[in-house]
């Protein structure tokens, strides 16, 4: 097997403290992957209590004031669906997302689960609609509905693709406006679980659900964790397809959708053999971009080496985590 072309990588904002100095490293960190060639950036209105996306908004200003890059270069995405702590964390997190959520009417009780997550239309639009002021963006490339699984801590999986349906026709809403240029699903357990489990979903049924809210739909996008450690989304064959199940990669190939692979490094576990973490996913046909959860300029550098160069092949990965897995293994 020929070597797969090169992978993009994206710059992930997830990582950090709620302070102004992590601010000014992500900052910095921005910075550098900028002059590295980076242009995919990733985050969430819920990331360090919404300093993620005012960091990225205003880094990103800089950038493109300065001629440094233009709007047109970079794909920004973010997500919708956890309720954001503002600035910092609150002394009583029940009492701030009863505050925030359900006495301004956004949703009902019903609708909010267990650890703050919403997917209440009202609510979402509420949530876009700040993000794009926190990043002082125009548009969005991409808006993820953020881990739809949380819902099933109170809801059924087809009340959840109902869910879906109402939350896309928001997301649609969005599109209709060029506020938003196209939309997904970024989950964390979803798709690394068999078919019963109570937190899987069917690829499928999610598109299903766009194409029900609208048949010619945006729904472009599909973010999931993907390492040597958590593989699931290349080799395990826990979604159902025409002629039997497949793996999610392959799935998502299928729908013609893109794929974005998250926890590249297992959030640091993986840092000490951080090329071999990285080759296995960037030469895994499917894989679109890869997010690197940087925090520090230092961190850009790995991936910013690798952004012209074609994946390993067949053989040389095979050799490579045979070599791994005699000494320490993975």
């Amino acid at each position: 097997m020929s070597a797969p072309l090169p992978t993009k990588f994206g710059l992930g904002t997830y990582r950090g403290p709620c302070s102004d100095e992590a601010d000014a490293l992500l900052r910095a960190t921005i910075q550098a992957a900028l002059a590295a060639g980076i242009r995919h950036f990733d985050t969430a209105i819920n990331y360090r209590s919404q300093r993620a996306e005012h960091v990225l908004g205003a880094s990103l200003d800089d950038a493109i004031a300065l001629g440094f890059i233009r709007r047109e270069e970079c794909h920004v995405s973010s997500k919708a669906g956890f309720v954001p702590w503002d600035r910092s964390p609150p002394c009583d997190e029940d009492a701030y997302y009863k505050s925030v959520v359900l006495d301004s009417g956004l949703a009902g009780p019903e609708e909010l689960a267990p650890g703050g997550h919403c997917l209440a239309p009202a609510y979402l639009e509420w949530s876009i609609n700040r993000t794009l002021r926190n990043l002082g963006l125009r548009h969005l490339d991409c808006v993820y509905v953020h881990n739809p699984e949380a819902q099933l801590a109170i809801c059924s999986q087809d009340a959840l693709y109902r869910k879906l349906q109402a939350a896309f026709s928001v997301l649609e809403s969005f599109v209709e406006k060029g506020s938003v240029r196209a939309y997904g699903v970024s989950t964390w357990s979803a798709f690394r679980v068999p078919p019963g489990h109570a937190e899987h979903l069917s690829l499928q049924r999610i598109v299903e659900a766009a194409s029900a809210a609208k048949p010619d739909h945006r729904f472009r996008f599909v973010q999931a964790p993907l390492n040597l450690v958590m593989p699931e989304a290349a080799a395990s064959r826990f979604q159902s397809c025409p002629g039997g199940a497949g793996s999610l990669l392959s799935e998502a190939k299928r729908l013609g959708l893109r794929f974005v692979a998250s926890a590249p490094l297992c959030g640091g576990d993986l840092r000490d053999r951080a090329r071999l973490a990285l080759d296995f996913v960037r030469s895994l046909p499917g894989v679109d971009c890869i997010l690197l959860g940087a925090k520090a300029p230092d961190d850009v550098a790995l991936p910013a080496s690798l952004l012209n160069e074609p994946g390993l092949t067949g053989r040389q990965l095979m050799q490579a985590l045979e070599q791994l897995a005699g000494n320490d293994g993975i």
